[in-house]
């Protein structure tokens, strides 16, 4: 966990396939997110909830509200 420039939360799923792969079933099945349409194809979205994706060697999720903070804090204890 860490804070991004906006100051909101930041989960870093590292490298580990395994973890990604869990961080995105999680996303998709148990929380429904679904990817964001049109040129914002870097986020998921659920309701207001918008969290932003930075794919690399790391798997990097960004929140953009407090509602998606409490969000990667629950994710972060299930991961």
């Amino acid at each position: 966990m860490g804070r991004a420039a906006d100051g909101h939360l930041s989960l870093h799923c590292g490298p580990s396939r395994r973890r990604k792969l869990k961080a995105w079933v999680l996303l998709r099945l148990r929380y429904g997110f679904q990817p964001a349409v049109g040129d914002e194809s870097r986020l998921l979205v659920w309701g207001a909830i918008r969290l932003r994706v930075l794919e690399g060697p790391e798997l990097t999720l960004v929140s953009d509200s407090a509602v998606g903070d409490v969000l990667l804090r629950g994710l972060c204890g299930e991961l």
